[in-house]
């Protein structure tokens, strides 16, 4: 997969720069960057996406300029709705272990998958799955704790699902992992909620969160870290996903 700075640029033209929904939609533009890190004169010259991964591992581009190169290589539209599904599924496991009858955002991302493995691409079936996928994010009366919980972000991410909100997708993904920890404190945090039920409620969490339960003021101390270095796994999560589908 090669792009070039011409053609971040031209990719550019056609999306947003912020995006309340993530945190991964400030700073300079991806071209200006990959001017500066890798000294580029010539604006056609191919840029292969793997030359680029070990200038994010090493923290000289962020990941959301490594994803604008990738969302800028032509022909490329179904490995990126591929992409955007498996982002979406790695956190829909905190949506469905909540609302159990509820299909609507995991039918979104197998509608856009049927729809590039089968080689139709109905953009007005993948929008519609996507709408039923935000509705469902809304209709159900979750217990609000300082904006949205990481269920309803959940099917958010679903609701992005589309070639052209690969941003959005990892970036409501990557805000989901976060709080879905600070979800969890918040329960650790209220004795009233029997023990087994929080159990119930966090399966799916790493030990590292289920370790402060004998904390009982050290967590608020700690959720900062807990909270970015659960961000970080997922941002791993989904570095890998992005190998799979180039290497």
């Amino acid at each position: 997969m090669k792009t070039s700075i011409n053609q971040i640029g031209a990719f550019e033209k056609h999306i947003l720069f912020y995006d309340e929904d993530s945190d991964y939609m400030f700073g300079p533009r991806t071209s200006e960057v990959l001017v500066k890190e890798l000294a580029v004169t010539d604006f056609d010259s191919e840029i292969s996406i793997l030359t680029l991964i070990p200038f994010f591992r090493n923290q000289k581009i962020s990941f959301t300029n490594l994803l604008d190169a990738l969302c800028s290589v032509e022909d490329n539209e179904r490995v990126i709705g591929l992409i955007a599904a498996d982002f979406a599924e790695s956190v829909l496991f905190m949506f469905e272990e909540v609302v159990k009858n509820d299909a609507r955002p995991r039918k979104a991302i197998n509608v856009m998958r049927d729809e590039i493995i089968n080689e139709r691409f109905d953009e007005n079936k993948i929008k519609q799955g996507c709408l039923a996928a935000r509705q469902a994010s809304n209709e159900h009366d979750f217990e609000l704790n300082e904006g949205y919980l990481p269920f309803q972000l959940a099917a958010q991410a679903a609701g992005a699902v589309s070639v052209k909100n690969l941003r959005n997708v990892s970036g409501i993904s990557l805000r989901a992992a976060r709080q879905y920890y600070n979800y969890g404190f918040h329960l650790l945090a209220n004795e009233s909620i029997p023990q087994e039920d929080v159990k119930l409620h966090l399966s799916m969490l790493s030990e590292l969160l289920l370790k402060r339960r004998s904390e009982k003021y050290g967590f608020r101390s700690d959720f900062s870290s807990i909270a970015r270095e659960a961000e970080a796994f997922e941002l791993k999560k989904q570095l890998c996903i992005i190998e799979g589908y180039i290497y």
